[in-house]
């Protein structure tokens, strides 16, 4: 995922937006990097304790770990939260991806290259789950 950097009037969110207001938040694209080894349980829960303003307030472990558990099940990774990040499939991965940057609690997502490996099957559920993003949660994609 990109970081953005801008300033100026986004005509679709009709407010101004200037280059300090906009924090980044990375996915963490290579998942299976030795630095990204852990279960994605405790991946997920570390970015729904420690993601500072845009988890509310820090939460406790417990109240991480639920949220965690949430953001797996819904990108569909429910039954792998225990599972390391090097076996997951590729499609996994993305998915993971997107529930690391879910677990922030954005408005706005930015998607370089999410569907990139995949294959047709895959593309297809990718864009239903970002159509799902879009519908339920209400987050503006930019792909």
């Amino acid at each position: 995922m990109a970081a953005l950097v801008a300033e100026g009037t986004v005509c679709n969110f009709a407010r101004k937006i200037r280059a300090d207001d906009v924090e980044r938040q990375s996915a963490f694209q290579h998942v299976v990097e030795g630095r990204h080894r852990a279960r994605q349980h405790d991946r997920l829960h570390l970015a729904t304790a420690d993601s500072g303003q845009h988890v509310d307030i820090r939460r406790d472990r417990r109240a991480a770990g639920h949220e965690a558990q949430r953001v797996l099940a819904y990108v569909g990774l429910d039954g792998l939260a225990e599972s390391p990040a090097s076996r997951l499939t590729l499609a996994q991965r993305k998915r993971l991806e997107l529930a690391r940057a879910l677990a922030t609690r954005p408005w706005l997502l930015l998607l370089d290259e999410s569907m990139a490996g995949l294959n047709p099957v895959e593309i297809e559920a990718a864009v239903q789950l970002l159509q799902r993003l879009r519908t339920e949660l209400g987050l503006t994609l930019v792909i």
